[in-house]
């Protein structure tokens, strides 16, 4: 054997094994950062669960907030609605009182 043809095979050997390592070291290296990625994404899965949650407590809070207000201010009218007519009927009423009185 040649020095150039040893030089050239282990210029080659060298090309293998060094692809070969930049290979492994890719592969190993994207494992690495796909287990990574895919343990954020479960956080942030499990962060979209909680904020939903949350949302929907929120959103019943609101509704009910709504309407226990709605509930006190239709009570509130209706009771001055009731003494206001209860006034008018007393009003009109009042005039022909003494009418049936008399009979």
């Amino acid at each position: 054997m040649t020095p150039e043809f040893l030089y050239l095979l282990y210029l080659l050997a060298g090309l293998v094994i060094g692809g070969l390592s930049v290979w492994l070291f890719s592969k190993f290296y994207h494992a690495a950062n796909q287990g990574a990625i895919l343990e954020k994404n479960k956080q942030l899965e499990n962060q979209l669960i909680n904020q939903q949650a949350d949302f929907q407590k929120l959103q019943q809070q609101s509704q009910s907030t709504f309407e226990n207000l709605a509930n006190r201010i239709l009570d509130e009218k209706s009771t001055r609605f009731s003494l206001q007519n209860q006034q008018q009927i007393q009003v009109i009423l009042q005039p022909l009182k003494e009418p049936i009185k008399r009979i």
